[in-house]
C-alpha cells in the first residue's frame, strides 16, 4: 500500500503541472539536522540512498540516515493549492493583540480553484460588513485548508533523491517548471529564475539560495485529476 502525503504547490507551479511543465519538485523537509548542524556534530558527506532514505556519515557522530517525509518510489503526494470556497466570515473571538478574529464558515461543498476563478459577489464589503448582514460570497482559501477530499491532482513519486540546492542541472530547472524562453536559454538566465522563486518560497524559513542547503529531489508524474487510487 502507498503512503499518501500533502504538499503545498503555489498557483504557478500547480498551472506548471497541469501543463505538463513541472515534473520535479526539491524541499527541504526533514534535513534541518544536516543544513544546521550544531557544531559538535562535524562535517556530514552524503554516501547515497539506501531503501529510500538518505545515508549520511558525519565525522563525529558516524551514520545518520533519514527517511524522506514524503515518501519513497510509488508514493502519492497531494497537492494543496490556492482555493475558492463559498461561504461566510463569523466574529471568532479576539486575537492576543486584542484585535477582532474571525472564522470562515464554507456554506457549500463546491470547491473552485485559481485557473477557473469564480467572481465575488460582493467585492466592496468587508469581513464585518458581510458578517453583519450574514451574506455569502466567494472567498480565497490559501492552500494550506484545502481538505483532502477537495486534492484534485495526486502525483505519484518515480525517484527520490538528496543532493545540494546548488547542484541543479539545466534540465532539472526546466522539469521545475520555471518557464523556458528558448532565444535567452542559458544557465545564468535560468538560474536566476529558479533562485528568485526559490528564495521568495525559502528565504524567510531560512533556507536561502546562498546557503546551497540539502534538499529532496522529488520526481513525480500526475495521475488522473482527481484520483489517487
Amino acid at each position: 500500500m502507498y503512503k499518501e502525503t500533502p504538499i503545498i504547490f503555489s498557483t504557478p507551479m500547480v498551472q506548471a503541472v497541469l501543463d505538463g511543465r513541472k515534473t520535479m519538485t526539491r524541499r527541504t523537509n526533514g534535513l534541518g539536522i544536516i543544513n544546521k548542524p550544531p557544531q559538535s556534530m562535524g562535517d556530514w558527506q552524503f554516501i547515497g540512498m539506501v531503501n529510500g532514505s538518505a545515508h549520511f556519515i558525519t565525522s563525529r557522530c558516524g551514520d545518520i540516515r533519514i527517511t524522506c517525509p514524503y515518501g519513497t518510489v510509488g508514493d502519492r503526494l497531494g497537492v494543496k493549492e490556492t482555493h475558492y470556497r463559498y461561504g461566510r466570515w463569523v466574529k471568532n473571538g479576539l486575537t492576543k493583540t486584542g484585535k477582532q478574529a474571525w472564522k470562515f464558515y464554507a456554506t457549500t461543498d463546491e470547491v473552485r480553484y485559481m485557473d477557473d476563478a469564480p467572481k465575488r459577489l460582493h467585492p466592496k464589503l468587508n469581513r464585518e460588513t458581510i458578517e453583519h448582514n450574514k451574506l455569502s460570497d466567494w472567498v480565497k482559501r490559501p492552500a494550506i485548508f484545502l481538505h483532502k477530499k477537495n486534492i484534485r491532482l495526486w502525483l505519484e513519486i518515480t525517484e527520490v533523491r538528496v543532493e545540494r540546492l546548488q547542484d541543479i542541472t539545466l534540465a532539472d530547472i526546466q522539469a521545475e517548471g520555471i518557464p523556458d524562453d528558448r532565444a535567452t536559454y542559458n544557465a545564468p538566465i535560468q538560474c536566476g529564475k529558479f533562485k528568485d522563486l526559490w528564495d521568495t518560497l525559502n528565504a524567510k524559513r531560512g533556507y536561502p539560495w546562498s546557503m546551497n542547503p540539502w534538499v529532496w529531489v522529488l520526481v513525480f508524474k500526475l495521475l488522473k485529476e482527481g484520483s489517487h487510487v
